[in-house]
């Protein structure tokens, strides 16, 4: 049995007496996420075999909340000519 789109959700735990936020995640790419930046989970739930749910422990620090980034169509060209001259020399590994 796995869990249902609405199950599957992120809850960021915040509060003034402590310098870590609390992460529950249902969300595998959340899961990514935090591989990615090296963090292991602090428990893993489990459900007929299966990791349902993986808590984690990270500085309040990395929490952000704002807009995404917006950026304007010559933005979008310089960064794409950057990468082409990556890719061209080498320096750029797919």
């Amino acid at each position: 049995m796995s869990l249902s789109p609405y199950e599957r959700e992120t809850v960021v735990s915040l509060n003034d007496g402590e310098d870590t936020a609390a992460i529950v995640s249902s969300q595998s790419t959340v899961w990514t996420r935090m591989a990615r930046r090296g963090v292991e989970p602090d428990r893993v739930e489990t459900m007929d075999g299966r990791v349902v749910t993986k808590f984690f422990t990270v500085p309040k620090s990395w929490i952000k909340i704002g807009p995404p980034r917006r950026i304007g169509e010559d933005q979008k060209r310089a960064a794409g000519e950057r990468m082409r001259a990556l890719h061209e020399a080498g320096r750029l590994v797919r």
